[in-house]
């Protein structure tokens, strides 16, 4: 299990496997938390770079 923490006050939200997608509002300090699948993010920078000169 991997642990989804707040990026503003480092709370702990969760604990997470498998996850492709995850949204979570900090119930501490309000600030929304998002989370994408690694293999997505690296995909779509695999893909930005392809078009470079």
């Amino acid at each position: 299990m991997i642990d989804f923490r707040c990026h503003k006050c480092n709370k702990l939200l969760g604990r997470y496997r498998d996850c492709r997608e995850l949204e979570i509002k900090c119930p501490r300090c309000g600030q929304k938390n998002h989370l994408r699948e690694k293999g997505l993010h690296t995909a779509l920078k695999r893909g930005s770079n392809s078009r470079e000169p």
